[in-house]
């Protein structure tokens, strides 16, 4: 078996990123010492789980027999691995003859690269990795990829990535002595009045702003924004997201800073700022590949991470390019021209043309930003490029149309559902800025009926934006905050008659108003309204229910998500329920974290929801996700009252006969959930409740105790309960689990708040 080349210094002999070239299969388990064990291929890793270890250090070992891997002038083995913390590997190779070893231990829960000197063998014919925890009996984690690597080869490959500096463009921009208009040089996004607005704007936040610094600036302060040519490298990082980057790469961010140069640069006419704005275009422009890393572009595997890196580059290049095209001469633009046309729209075009799913979720907004902004750019130069951005404005309201259900509904949870106005939105914007037509004229109706949508998701937390179901967060990633303002304030300015004008000043207020100059422009445009809330919401066709309660201190709010069919981006969680209580989440949905922490697939499970699991079996109880069943909750509420049927068993086909669930809270300050169960293996049934907030128990009781207020959480008379902390890297995650014995039966669970 011959290991196939990156480049000069680096192969690869398991790619178990591509489920077509992954060997995954060939690998077997053995030394199994947890209850549960799971190696699984998924779309982009080889994932384990392991439960229930025994005292022992190690859960399980897979190990996998070759036809000789040649390791040629190769002297080390490379394991791209994502482990939770305290997670142990024991790897041997074996070469028919000798048997090395290495031991590693994970201490941060993200994702490394294992080395280990080979350099005594000449082939493998054995690898076996043991897997375990000394400290947690259970784990999960995935593999990326195993290679073999030459130590001087790669350091003689990375130095010949350091071929650039600022004086590589001499020929690309214009003189270090150049006085720039700052003018816009297309005014496509910022006209040059829009461009005086935020000129007074600045100047009024800076006079404001005690510590005198300019708001715009962001984090340009940071000592290493002024070398965008180090970051040069083979591929771009898709942001914060390290799950198919190269360990080496890690925290060199390239993408999100030359944006931040040209803003701050024209309004604060500042002509060291556009020169380094410029600078980030040409390095983006001079990287190897607009992708994550060589998974995406291996020589034999067709997979790819779509065009998420495309089009933030895109974006960045054609902003740069409108803002302050006057920093470039002809050889430094038709470079980023090229390298738009060729390696995003390009990229981006082939998804939009191969993977119809795209226009079904959120990748096809998402993707829309880049893509038609590169096309406005691109258009001033090559105007045959003007048809193709009627295209995309097709593709991104068929994709509206496809993706906002006839209710106002979004499959995927508040967090994807922001790619309606920070990205779709967006889109026509730039459209109509670049074509001169009235926005209004390009949504289309459905959008407006996500208001009730929006209504029913909001979080009555006093510091959470959205209840975090589905892949959705607590807290919105940092990479994407100032985007996220942008999806606010169009929604707040479009639909000022619903509750988006109580989310954008609550997340103002919270966050601040960031440096996203559209954000800037629409402000100054968005009215506060008197929009009196709902008791009681339900979307008939995505199923979610909520209820909003005046309560004997602040409100009461309940939310029962619903199922549509196949929805993707879902979790296990149908049947669960969120309780917040005067400003306080005290029944949570624990929502997601960052895709490269093992976590996220830990945070997808049953048993992180507040839901009703089986327990004494030999597997991993897991219901179908997605579902391809509908899950519509038979509800109704008032200011008083609200009760919620489910039909739960549907999905549950290996574990439930029946299972249904009743939701009554008779009024604000009660809740009690009734299970009716019948299970077809199984010692008994787990009630799960999940909160962020501490957990105590007290006799027959189990107290969520809150700010400014408890819930007194009743144990039944012939239940067993368990109290104890989760990993989670977003959020304290406490969960109390009551225990009834019996293979049917009916739970019946009451809770009450006492205020403090």
């Amino acid at each position: 078996m011959k290991p196939v080349h990156i480049n000069i210094a680096e192969s690869i002999f398991e790619p178990f990123w591509d489920p077509e070239l992954s060997g995954l299969n060939d690998w077997v388990i053995t030394n199994k010492n947890a209850s549960t064990v799971l190696l699984e291929q998924t779309w982009s890793t080889a994932h384990f789980i392991f439960k229930e270890n025994e005292l022992t250090k190690y859960a399980f070992t897979m190990s996998n027999e070759y036809d000789n891997v040649l390791i040629a002038d190769m002297d080390s083995i490379i394991i791209s691995a994502a482990l939770q913390i305290e997670t142990i590997i024991l790897v041997k190779i074996n070469d028919g003859i000798n048997i090395l070893e290495k031991e590693f231990i994970c201490e941060d829960g993200k994702k490394h690269e294992y080395e280990m000197d080979v350099s005594s063998i000449k082939s493998i014919t054995k690898l076996s990795i043991s897997i375990g925890s000394e400290k947690n009996v259970d784990g999960s984690g995935w593999f990326n990829w195993i290679g073999l690597f030459n130590k001087k080869l790669l350091n003689k490959h990375l130095e010949s990535k350091n071929d650039f500096d600022e004086n590589t463009w001499d020929k690309h921009l214009e003189p270090k002595d150049y006085k720039p208009k700052f003018i816009p040089t297309y005014g496509i996004l910022l006209n040059t009045d829009e461009i005086l607005s935020l000129r007074k704007r600045a100047r009024k936040e800076n006079e404001q702003n005690k510590k005198g610094s300019k708001i715009l600036m962001g984090n340009l302060y940071k000592d290493d924004i002024n070398f965008p040519e180090k970051y040069i490298s083979d591929s771009i990082n898709f942001l914060h997201d390290t799950r198919f980057n190269r360990k080496r790469d890690e925290n060199k961010y390239l993408l999100q800073k030359g944006d931040k140069a040209v803003i701050a640069g024209i309004v604060y006419k500042d002509p060291k700022l556009l020169r380094l704005a410029a600078r980030y275009a040409l390095s983006i422009a001079s990287c190897d590949n607009w992708d994550d890393s060589f998974m995406c572009n291996y020589k034999t595997s067709t997979f790819n991470h779509r065009c998420f890196v495309q089009s933030l580059c895109l974006y960045e290049c054609a902003l740069i390019l409108d803002i302050a095209g006057e920093m470039f001469t002809n050889l430094g633009r038709d470079l980023i021209l090229r390298k738009m046309a060729e390696e995003g729209i390009g990229s981006i075009n082939f998804n939009t043309w191969k993977y119809e799913y795209i226009f079904h979720n959120n990748q096809m907004a998402w993707f829309s930003p880049g893509r038609m902004y590169g096309y406005a750019v691109l258009m001033q130069e090559y105007p045959r490029i003007e048809k193709y951005m009627d295209i995309a404005l097709d593709d991104i309201i068929e994709n509206l149309n496809n993706t906002i259900e006839e209710d106002g509904g979004y499959v995927e949870g508040p967090g994807y559902f922001s790619s309606i106005g920070k990205e779709a939105l967006l889109t026509l914007y730039i459209y109509s800025r670049a074509r001169g037509v009235d926005i209004n004229e390009l949504i289309p109706p459905i959008v407006s009926k996500t208001v009730d949508f929006i209504e029913i998701v909001k979080s009555s937390d006093d510091f959470i934006d959205f209840i975090p179901f589905c892949d959705s967060g607590f807290k919105v990633k940092p990479a994407y905050i100032n985007q996220f303002k942008v999806h606010l304030s169009f929604m707040t300015y479009f639909f000022p008659e619903s509750v988006w004008p109580d989310i954008y000043y609550k997340h103002l207020k919270l966050y601040g108003m960031g440096d996203n100059p559209i954000v800037w422009i629409l402000n100054d445009k968005i009215s506060k309204s008197n929009y009196k809330k709902k008791n009681f919401l339900k979307l008939p066709v995505t199923g979610h229910v909520s209820s909003y309660r005046k309560a004997k201190k602040g409100y009461s709010r309940i939310f029962v998500p619903g199922n549509k069919a196949g929805a993707g981006h879902t979790h296990a969680d149908k049947g669960s329920f969120v309780f917040e209580y005067n400003g306080e989440m005290y029944l949570m949905d624990s929502g997601i974290c960052n895709y490269d922490n093992p976590i996220s697939l830990d945070m997808k499970f049953p048993d992180r929801h507040n839901m009703l699991i089986p327990y004494g079996t030999n597997e991993i109880p897991y219901p179908d996700n997605p579902l391809m069943n509908d899950i519509i909750p038979i509800a109704f509420g008032n200011d008083i009252s609200f009760n919620a049927k489910l039909k739960l068993s549907p999905g549950w086909g290996k574990w439930y006969k029946n299972w249904e669930r009743q939701i009554n809270s008779p009024s604000p300050e009660e809740i009690i959930i009734t299970d009716t169960y019948s299970l077809k293996q199984g010692e008994g049934v787990s009630m799960m409740l999940n909160s962020s907030l501490e957990i105590s128990s007290l006799e027959k009781k189990a107290i969520i105790s809150g700010k400014k207020g408890n819930l007194i959480i009743e144990i039944p008379d012939d239940c067993s309960m368990k109290i104890e902390k989760l990993p989670n890297p977003i959020s304290p995650h406490n969960r109390l689990t009551i225990f009834k014995k019996g293979m049917e039966g009916i739970l019946n669970i009451k809770m009450h708040m006492v205020l403090k």
